[in-house]
């Protein structure tokens, strides 16, 4: 029998969902501002990268523990085939993995997102692109920005909120066709 602490899907999904729901209203924090003046809305938003950057560490280190025991991780190379990111050391990018984002995530020393856009689904583009189907659009595509310091050489890693979040907290994720 197993004692201490136990992870469980719900949690890693709780994590999840409240990541990218925080994510998503920061795309709309600035339409509900009445102008430039103080406004109401300041105290909620002074706190938006505090608690993403809680929740992004949080799902990061459970994501690693599970990984850790079940190897749950790993299962995800053929789900995401170009990785949920990348990483630029020196004058080298490469793609990064669920677990190489996540070992990111728990070393940064920066950390910052961008509220970007894209014209493909963040999650579903390669699905379409193999079944043949085009579908484009304006769609909200956050990307989190984590520098660091690995043996004396900076990095930056930049991974896309989406297909991550789906990685990491998504219970079965490797039985879905997103590649």
């Amino acid at each position: 029998m197993r004692e201490g602490l136990l992870l469980s899907d719900t949690t890693l999904a709780r994590t999840g969902y409240r990541l990218l729901a925080l994510l998503y209203a920061e795309y709309e924090w600035e339409d509900l501002r009445r102008d430039d003046d103080p406004d109401v809305l300041d105290d909620f938003v002074a706190e938006s990268i505090d608690r993403i950057s809680e929740d992004l560490v949080a799902l990061a280190a459970m994501a690693r523990a599970a990984d850790d025991e079940m190897g749950s991780l790993s299962l995800l190379k053929q789900v995401f085939p170009s990785g949920v990111g990348t990483l630029r050391t020196g004058g080298t990018t490469t793609l990064l993995s669920p677990r190489g984002a996540c070992n990111k995530i728990l070393h940064a020393r920066k950390f910052n997102y961008r509220l970007a856009f894209s014209e493909i689904n963040p999650l579903y583009a390669n699905y379409y692109r193999r079944m043949g189907i085009e579908r484009t659009g304006r769609f909200k595509s956050p990307v989190l920005i984590l520098e660091g310091e690995h043996y004396g050489s900076t990095w930056v890693a930049e991974i896309e909120a989406v297909p991550f979040v789906i990685a990491t907290s998504a219970p079965g994720v490797y039985s879905w066709a997103f590649a």
